[in-house]
């Protein structure tokens, strides 16, 4: 058996909470945090994971998640910056310069090929993920020069990796070559960019790459389940667990009378303790007509509240008669 996990929706959650981090390390922190916030005790999470009898600097996964059936997720993460100041939640984030943009395509690579090392070591390996956040723009744009060192390395958005090796220009200097061995990929993979967060200034968006190691066996059981189903942008309410927590909250909006006003963190535990999930499954917010947040479908979303401002929701019902304007991503403090 298996306990379902969707990534995209907790990287969706996550970019609500946590537009911006100091550092790949504090990505990491909040990472198993919003995991374990909305999944519970459903799954271990191990830091630096140690990787068996594996050749290379790094020997450790950034995230390990083991679930009650001893079934393993590994996720590899990569926090990229160019320089960049923004005050964010009350808090000034001043980001450096990281590795140059060659560098950054490489590690997201180099990361998938430790994630196929993992699997086929591991016969609990249920499904992998390398996930890279970015301001670095060129990370995702087309390398037009056959000739750039990094060009097999290409991550540019809309296009396929090709299985195979993947190794630096013959004018890449010695210092790369040997540092920065070529890499050996055993499958194809997508690339699909999505945006993280956006602060509209130069270097101020954020882009997102989130990619799956499949588990080939138990991907042919699940039919080959289509990623469209979980895009990281679109993710869709009719996926299991977010079906069962919208049937909880309009069980217990039924007794709640029209035109009723409450605060979300009465919302969120009133739900949470009488449902026995994590109170950050409950987010009002995300079910306002005069709302529109990241990572949530408005259109196939269904709507119960009004937002009042200052953590103040409004219930006036699913058949409201909504004619107001759409605040867009609103958690998103330019």
């Amino acid at each position: 058996m298996k306990s379902e996990f969707d990534i995209y929706f907790v990287l969706s959650e996550l970019s609500k909470t946590n537009s911006l981090f100091c550092s790949e390390l504090e990505f990491q922190f909040y990472l198993a945090w919003k995991i374990k916030e909305i999944y519970g005790e459903e799954f271990k999470i191990s830091i630096e994971y140690p990787l068996k009898n594996y050749i290379g600097k790094n020997r450790n996964i950034d995230l390990l998640l083991v679930d009650n059936y001893n079934n393993y997720i590994p996720i590899e993460l990569k926090y990229k910056t160019s320089k960049f100041e923004q005050v964010w939640n009350g808090f000034c984030y001043k980001l450096k310069d990281q590795s140059a943009n060659d560098l950054s395509r490489y590690g997201h690579l180099k990361d998938i090929a430790r994630i196929e090392y993992f699997k086929n070591i591991e016969p609990n390996f249920l499904v992998g993920y390398v996930i890279t956040i970015t301001n670095q723009c060129k990370t995702w744009q087309k390398i037009i020069n056959q000739n750039q060192t990094d060009y097999e390395f290409s991550l540019e958005n809309g296009t396929t990796i090709c299985k195979g090796i993947k190794q630096w220009t013959k004018n890449t200097s010695e210092y790369n070559k040997k540092n920065y061995p070529a890499i050996n990929l055993e499958n194809n993979y997508k690339i699909n960019w999505q945006d993280y967060c956006n602060f509209n200034k130069p270097r101020g968006l954020f882009k997102i790459l989130i990619t799956e190691i499949k588990n080939e066996t138990e991907y042919k059981i699940m039919n080959e389940r289509s990623l469209k189903e979980y895009k990281y942008n679109n993710y869709a309410p009719e996926t299991k667990r977010h079906s069962k927590v919208i049937e909880e909250i309009e069980e217990f909006l039924s007794s709640m009378p029209i035109n009723y006003v409450f605060s979300r963190k009465w919302f969120a535990t009133e739900l949470s303790q009488k449902y026995k999930r994590s109170a950050g499954s409950y987010i009002p917010s995300d079910y306002c007509y005069n709302r529109e947040n990241k990572g949530i479908n408005y259109d196939r979303q269904p709507h119960y509240f009004l937002f009042l401002g200052k953590g103040q929701y409004q219930y006036v019902g699913k058949n409201y008669n909504f004619t107001g304007n759409v605040e867009s991503n609103p958690r998103v403090k330019k």
